[in-house]
Parts: structure tokens; C-alpha cells; sequence
């Protein structure tokens, strides 16, 4: 059941805005792919997307992964950040905001720089689980050398309660 527009402008009371769509140069971060997708970065974006979520989720069916790449069309590049798992740093985010504006070299720039921040981030964290993973592998080694040593006391004194 479809109102009619002037029915509604009554009820609004006020005039309608015009319905347009997003015009090149006032994209921004809450700006979904699907809305770039006439720019260069967004026909770019939009071939690439469908394969890093293909290799990111490897063991599901067709319809699933559908049903992902529709989503990943709407939501806001800004959301990039957080689901990416380090890969779109909030830097690149602005960098692609950038480049679908047309403002080319601030937008590499930006990517460039949020590429390289998302590197080094990737490099820290492997260092971090590294380290950890050292860590715990140090810890279980001296629990397991605490058990044996406390195995042998009991030997031990059993082998002394024996020997009385």
C-alpha cells in the first residue's frame, strides 16, 4: 500500500526532499561499496573484495558466500577496518574515500601509508604470538620438569619406607 507524495507531504508537512543519488566528490567513510562502484576504486574494489573474502573463508558453500558478497557490497567502507582483520587500516579506508573523489594522489598516499601501517601492524602481532607461543612452550616445560621432579621425591621416599 503505496502513499501517494502529496498525501504524505500533508502528513510530513513539509515538502519532500529530492531523491538523488550519490554524486562523485561527496563520498565519504559512511559511504557503502555499492555506492562507489561507478569510480574506478569502486569497479576495482568490487572485483578484488569477492576474492579476499573467498580466500579468507575457505570451507563454505556457493549460497553462503553469495549471500557474503551482497552483504560486503553494503556496508560502509568506515566497517572495512574492523572486518578486515588488519588488512584495510583505517588509513587505506580514507585513501579509497579519497581516490572514488577523485583526489588521486592523496588517496595513494593514504593507502600507501595505511599499507604500510597494516604491515607493520601484521609483523608486530606475529612477533607478539611468537613470543607468547615461546612463553607458554617455556611455562609447560617447566610444569612438566616440577611433575617429574616431585615423582622422583615420591619414588624416593617410598624406596626409603621400603628399605626401613
Amino acid at each position: 500500500a503505496e502513499i501517494p507524495d502529496l498525501q504524505f507531504e500533508a502528513l510530513y508537512g513539509a515538502p519532500l526532499p529530492v531523491n538523488c543519488g550519490v554524486k562523485r566528490g561527496s563520498y565519504d567513510l559512511t559511504s557503502t561499496i555499492a555506492d562507489i562502484k561507478p569510480t574506478f576504486i569502486g569497479k576495482l574494489f568490487a572485483k578484488i573484495a569477492p576474492l579476499a573474502l573467498k580466500s579468507q573463508v575457505k570451507s563454505v558453500d556457493q549460497t553462503t558466500l553469495l549471500a557474503m558478497s551482497a552483504g560486503l557490497n553494503e556496508i560502509p567502507i568506515r566497517a572495512l577496518c574492523g572486518m578486515s582483520n588488519g588488512m584495510v587500516s583505517y588509513e587505506m579506508a580514507i585513501g579509497i574515500v579519497q581516490l572514488a573523489n577523485r583526489k588521486v594522489f592523496r588517496g595513494l598516499g593514504n593507502i600507501i601509508r595505511g599499507a604500510c601501517q597494516s604491515i607493520k601492524a601484521v609483523a608486530l602481532q606475529k612477533k607478539r604470538n611468537m613470543e607468547k607461543g615461546r612463553e607458554e612452550k617455556r611455562r609447560a616445560q617447566e610444569r612438566a620438569a616440577r611433575r617429574i621432579e616431585k615423582k622422583a621425591e615420591k619414588q624416593e621416599k617410598k624406596a626409603g619406607k621400603s628399605s626401613d
